[in-house]
Formats: structure tokens, C-alpha cells, sequence
């Protein structure tokens, strides 16, 4: 188990960023690959809020963030360059949690 400064909750845990979808350098936020993601999955998400979602029942999950377009849900990637900017959420999604900081710390 690793601290977190900020509230995860009581099943709060961290991950590290995969891929390159949420790296915007130079903009207000940028996730480079291997960035700690400290999460806790007891939020509510709203629109605007970087968040944990597994797609569909897979086994991998994805961290976007939550936005509303014409009143329906999606995931949003940050790269400009990203092939595939949004995501639509559909039934069988699951949150699994509300990202509430990010550190370039390293853990052993």
C-alpha cells in the first residue's frame, strides 16, 4: 500500500497512465505514460472530471474525461492528435472511480 495525500476513500488505489491519449503537452493538463493517477472509485463522476471507466465488461479500463455532448455522455481524449477523441459511454460501462490528483512519483 502506497499514501496518498489526497482522499481516496476507503478503497481509493493509484495506476499508472498507459498510452498517449490523455498527453497534451503543453495544455492546462497532460497525463504522460507512467504519471501515478491517485483514484477513488466511492465519487460520483460529473462532466469535466477525469475518470476510470472499464469499457463493456473488458478486463482493461481507460482513464478520460467525462463530458456531455448534446445531453449524452462521453469519454474525451486530450491529445489533440488523438485518432479517437470521444467515446461514447454505453450500457454495461462501469466507473470504476473519480481521478483526484496526479504525481510523476515513482513507486519501487
Amino acid at each position: 500500500w502506497y499514501p496518498s495525500a489526497k482522499n481516496l476513500g476507503p478503497h481509493g488505489y493509484m495506476l499508472r497512465v498507459k498510452g498517449k491519449s490523455m498527453y497534451a503537452p503543453g495544455e492546462k493538463y497532460s497525463f504522460p505514460e507512467g504519471m501515478l493517477l491517485h483514484v477513488n472509485p466511492s465519487m460520483e463522476p460529473v462532466p469535466g472530471q477525469f475518470v476510470i471507466v472499464r469499457r463493456n465488461g473488458s478486463q482493461e479500463a481507460t482513464f478520460k474525461r467525462y463530458i456531455m455532448i448534446d445531453g449524452e455522455p462521453y469519454l474525451e481524449a486530450i491529445n489533440p492528435n488523438w485518432p479517437e477523441k470521444y467515446l461514447k459511454l454505453l450500457p454495461g460501462d462501469d466507473w470504476c472511480g473519480v481521478v483526484v490528483d496526479a504525481s510523476m512519483n515513482s513507486l519501487p
